[in-house]
């Protein structure tokens, strides 16, 4: 029986999960997602399920997946898409990946004419390890390796407190008034970094209000003069995903962050560290990952994980490594133009 390709709905997270657990098991990667971690992704701002999503089926199993994403802003003058997905390791070498790749670098060149008309058009695809069958198939469609990015792990049970458990009084734990406020200290913070843009008002709220958002483990440090403007009205932000507050703004009163989230039980993951230029040298990172590492082990988790640039702008790999996180996998990103 030939095998279908159809869009990915709400009714096909079950055996979505499923293929992120083989696909976990067979690359070693430990992305694994609950279903209802999936439904999220289907109602993610500017994701059309319909069209920029594709579930490879044999019978009632979920054989294989793609998905397409497009930020909203341009980089260098260039639309950037994304694309990532898998392959059941029982089907590969059978054509599957390079069907889900001809469907969605053909929806890249619709989508980003559509919004960002006349603009050239990057691929970045995210690739497991360096010779893995992703970066193979990437390599064979003319995508070259740009990026490299660590993942990086602390084993709570053995970790060692660097401040000897020392609470600093500048971890304040994150409150939905800091929303705005943390989402401009990161469109700054990240201006310099590899493949990023702006994020959206639309985008930090959805990934805020997500089922995987650890709100509570999350930190924030306020800059002095301003920290008592944070507990005010709401901000008025500058321009949309400007790194720019309004003057009279209490947006500019995160000097720093850490926000975290969990997908796998037990598993506490770092998504996103960020410092504002004019705070940088002070160790403010290193002080609210480590409150975060404390606040983990005291809620009962066994691990905490995050991924990171191998070549940040910022020394992050130096900070983790001192905080007590350690490297556990290499991931690649292939990159073309369409």
């Amino acid at each position: 029986m030939p095998l279908e390709h159809r869009p990915i709905t709400p009714a096909d997270t079950e055996a979505w999960s499923v293929l992120t657990d083989v696909l976990a098991e067979a690359d070693g990667t430990d992305e694994r997602y609950a279903p209802e971690d999936l439904a999220e992704e289907l109602d993610e701002p500017g994701f059309t399920p319909a069209l920029d999503s594709i579930g490879v089926w044999d019978g009632g199993r979920m054989v294989g997946y793609g998905q397409l994403r497009i930020k909203a802003a341009l980089l260098e003058g260039r639309a950037m898409a994304s694309i990532h997905g898998g392959v059941d390791p029982a089907y590969r070498g059978r054509g599957v990946g390079r069907d889900i790749m001809d469907r969605l670098e053909a929806r890249a060149g619709e989508l980003s004419a559509q919004r960002h008309p006349g603009a050239p058009v990057r691929v970045d695809v995210w690739a497991n390890a360096p010779g893995s069958g992703t970066t193979r198939l990437a390599a064979a469609r003319g995508y070259e390796p740009v990026r490299y990015f660590q993942d990086m792990r602390l084993d709570l049970p053995i970790w060692q407190d660097p401040d000897a458990g020392q609470p600093s009084p500048l971890a304040l734990p994150f409150d939905p008034r800091h929303a705005e406020a943390v989402r401009l200290a990161h469109n700054e913070a990240f201006a310099d970094h590899w493949g990023s843009t702006p994020r959206t008002p639309e985008a930090w709220a959805d990934m805020l209000a997500s089922r995987s958002a650890r709100p509570a483990l999350s930190r924030v440090a306020l800059a002095g003069p301003q920290a008592d403007a944070s507990a005010g009205p709401a901000a008025s932000p500058g321009p949309e995903g400007s790194g720019t507050p309004a003057a009279d703004s209490p947006a500019g009163a995160v000097d720093s962050y850490v926000l975290c989230a969990e997908w796998t039980p037990g598993t506490l993951h770092v998504n996103l560290v960020g410092t504002r230029r004019r705070a940088r040298g002070r160790g403010l990172a290193a002080t609210l990952l480590t409150d975060v590492v404390r606040a983990a082990r005291e809620a009962g988790y066994r691990r905490v994980e995050l991924g990171v640039d191998s070549e940040s702008p910022t020394g992050a790999v130096g900070l983790y490594e001192r905080v007590g996180f350690a490297k556990v996998r290499t991931n690649v990103v292939y990159s073309r133009l369409l």
